[in-house]
């Protein structure tokens, strides 16, 4: 069975992903909360997660902050980013600082399932947006650093 905890400050969101959460067979959701001072005050070092889904606009610590911290506290416990943010820069500083996946908020809850199942077994999941911005940025750097090779190579 895998653990999970889920730290999402909206409640209309928090509440029912915790319900659906909690009904998986496959799933024990050990912590709810609505940010990481309040999971910080609930949690044992004692039982820890094998996956945290966190959104990134949290009150006081956010979700970015948090990774690090999370990750030199649990450096076995994966990661994936739950959030309305699609943009190249908090996706590559969340994978950066230790996520191993991103989620946008309107995942169906099934592929939320499916995703922390992923994890846990080595994947890196990502909704297709986001898999996408990050194939189109990897696909830039490449030409940049051919253009650069062929700028040294006629100098």
């Amino acid at each position: 069975m895998i653990s999970v905890v889920l730290i999402e400050d909206i409640r209309d969101i928090r509440i029912p992903l915790a319900e659906y959460l909690s009904e998986q067979l496959e799933l024990r959701l050990i912590v709810s909360s609505e940010s990481i001072e309040d999971y910080y005050a609930m949690h044992s070092q004692d039982n820890l997660p094998d996956v945290i889904l966190l959104d990134i606009g949290l009150p006081g610590i956010s979700g970015l902050v948090a990774i690090e911290m999370l990750k030199k506290r649990m450096p076995n416990t994966e990661i994936i980013m739950l959030t309305i943010h699609e943009d190249a820069d908090r996706i590559f500083k969340a994978l950066q600082a230790g996520a191993s996946g991103y989620l946008i908020k309107n995942a169906p809850l099934a592929k939320i399932k499916e995703a922390i199942i992923n994890v846990v077994d080595g994947g890196a999941p990502m909704t297709p947006a986001i898999a996408r911005k990050v194939i189109k940025f990897f696909g830039r750097k490449k030409k940049i650093q051919k253009k650069i090779l062929l700028q040294k190579k006629n100098n």
